[in-house]
């Protein structure tokens, strides 16, 4: 099974890849129909404007953080892992 890189969409019109501790996160197919799953389940994720913290629900973020500025994610794609980094993505 390949491994795939998620890149979140960004309501500012910005790409993120989806790390944890500042290293790649690598999904399976699995993994990315129930990352699907949940957008639809929950609504949009968000991450602070530090991109310290997220969660898969963008109103739980602003609970928790009621003072930080709250970026939503209004999609993803996915790529196959072993593709070059693209310099243009946050990583």
């Amino acid at each position: 099974m390949k491994h795939q890189r998620i890149v979140h969409i960004l309501e500012d019109g910005r790409r993120k890849y989806s790390t944890h501790n500042g290293e790649m996160e690598l999904w399976t197919e699995h993994e990315v129909e129930n990352l699907n799953h949940n957008n639809k389940q929950y609504g949009r994720a968000a991450f602070t404007a530090d991109f310290s913290r997220y969660d898969v629900e963008a109103k739980k973020l602003r609970l928790r953080y009621p003072t930080a500025k709250i970026i939503k994610v209004i999609g993803f794609k996915s790529e196959d892992h072993d593709l070059p980094i693209n310099q243009q993505i946050i990583f």
